[in-house]
């Protein structure tokens, strides 16, 4: 909850959050200023006035896959239920969808190991659009370990001034390569799904990554840290990673 007080202590103003449905970098406020009528924004405005920022109602439903993420031999046809009134974009390469993505008329075909991404938007433009879905699909692929599949949004990675993988503007030009974006500690978003060695999926959540390491930075294959976080879903991962060990709750791995 939210409280607000002035310099006696009297309470001006509170708000009980409910921020665990709420997506990144989303805002909440009341429009017009002082009203009692609440908002969710695109994005926050500090030190600014909510009278002309549009006001958005909820968030649209989610859409939903017909084909499990997972194992499977050949190719496959995946459908997406669409919700009511909205129109439905999906990606392939890792990114959250948006309006300039392929936007969703007919069952896809998938051929290759892939991840699919799809988001639901407002026709009406009246609410925010929903949290993405994200699946991870093996095609033909012969495993004997475990598979995390870790997705994030392309620039999370390769943007040459904001992507963790890359060396960046600022990177020394010897070894270990310091002030390179991979020695910077920045954490971006991701969806994990890890399938344990019999290809059953263990556990799925929204979490940030970030690259793990010291000099092994420098290397061309680089170790992330996967991070359960309440700003994306849930505060652990509950799931028992290593069987041989009674441990079902993990703040991080690598």
């Amino acid at each position: 909850k939210l409280i607000l007080k002035d310099s006696l202590g009297a309470i001006k103003d509170s708000l009980t959050l409910g921020l665990k449905n709420m997506q990144t970098n989303n805002s909440k406020g009341r429009n017009p200023d002082g009203s009692v009528n609440w908002c969710l924004f695109w994005g926050p405005s500090p030190n600014d006035t909510n009278d002309i920022t549009q006001c958005f109602g909820n968030y649209v439903a989610k859409p939903s896959f017909n084909l499990p993420a997972g194992f499977y031999t050949g190719a496959q046809t995946l459908s997406i239920t669409v919700p009511a009134g909205t129109a439905v974009f999906y990606t392939r390469n890792g990114d959250v969808p948006d309006w300039n993505d392929p936007m969703y008329t007919g069952p896809i075909s998938i051929g290759s190991t892939q991840v699919i991404r799809a988001r639901a938007f407002s026709l009406a433009g009246t609410d925010l659009p929903s949290h993405p879905i994200t699946n991870s699909y093996f095609i033909n692929e012969n495993i004997t370990l475990p598979v995390i599949s870790l997705c994030t949004d392309s620039v999370n990675l390769w943007d040459w001034n904001t992507g963790i993988y890359v060396s960046g503007p600022n990177a020394d030009t010897n070894l270990p390569y310091q002030n390179s974006n991979f020695w910077m500690p920045w954490k971006k978003q991701a969806h994990t799904e890890f399938f344990a060695k019999n290809k059953l999926l263990g556990f799925e959540q929204d979490c940030a990554t970030e690259i793990h390491g010291n000099f092994s930075r420098a290397w061309p294959q680089k170790s992330f840290r996967i991070m359960a976080n309440d700003d994306y879903q849930d505060p652990t991962i509950n799931y028992q990673l290593f069987p041989e060990k009674n441990i079902t709750k993990f703040k991080s791995f690598n």
